[in-house]
């Protein structure tokens, strides 16, 4: 069994999701060539991944068969493990820096920003900060040992007399 590249499991997944695709469909949902996906749907036959079935004179079913079926989960469940091993790397990483801030003093901690981000680091604070002295409240930002976790790119707007710290270059892991 080869390894596919990116490409060519997102075709498999695409013709796994909806069998009756014309190639050309499937080039312009993949940003590729009608000739390279051609080529790849004949890889895929030739390998056992998928099977065709002629339809009428211009219409064409592609079908997975078992093994195409076992490499598309397959896929999907690496996918899916790489992305929780991902989270947990962040979840990690954050806690780290969390209780490092507050282990330097600092006892009042404002998010700036808004997302999937901000819900992370909202819960990640209260399983690893909860029971301890420090707040997560936006108005404390000029205590003298608060901080902003900065979740944006750009700086904050607001004037205040604390630090920033931006959380995105802590966490890099991708």
């Amino acid at each position: 069994m080869a390894t596919l590249s990116p490409k060519e499991i997102e075709l498999l997944e695409s013709i796994g999701g909806n069998k009756i695709l014309s190639q050309r469909d499937l080039a312009k949902s993949a940003s590729l060539s009608l000739g390279l996906v051609n080529i790849i749907i004949r890889k895929f036959v030739r390998e056992g991944y998928i099977r065709i079935n002629h339809l009428n004179k211009k219409k064409v079913e592609y079908l997975l068969t078992p093994l195409g079926l076992s490499e598309s989960e397959r896929i999907t469940s690496a996918d899916t493990n790489e992305t929780i091993q991902k989270f947990k790397q962040i979840e990690t990483q954050l806690v780290q820096m969390l209780q490092e801030l507050h282990t330097n003093g600092y006892r009042y901690f404002s998010i700036h920003g808004n997302g999937e981000l901000r819900q992370l680091l909202e819960s990640t604070f209260k399983s690893s900060l909860g029971n301890t002295s420090a707040c997560l409240e936006e108005t404390d930002r000029n205590q003298p040992d608060s901080i902003v976790l900065n979740l944006m790119i750009r700086p904050p707007e607001e004037e205040f007399s604390g630090n920033v710290i931006r959380v995105l270059e802590k966490i890099r892991t991708w």
